[in-house]
């Protein structure tokens, strides 16, 4: 998650069922990595106790 996520309430990642705690995370180096997109994965079958993470990034130059 990019640093802003971090601070909001909404984004939750356990349990699965119905999410209340954030606890899953993509940790990266914003000097080499640019975050194109990420997401919390809700839109799937249950295949954990905890939501995915999801993050499509690119390498800087």
């Amino acid at each position: 998650m990019p640093p802003e996520a971090l601070n909001n309430p909404q984004i939750a990642t356990f349990p699965s069922d119905k999410p209340i705690v954030k606890f899953d995370y993509v940790f990266y180096t914003p000097k080499n990595i640019e975050v194109i997109e990420w997401r919390i994965v809700d839109q799937v079958k249950q295949a954990s106790d905890h939501l995915p993470v999801m993050m499509k990034f690119r390498f800087k130059d």
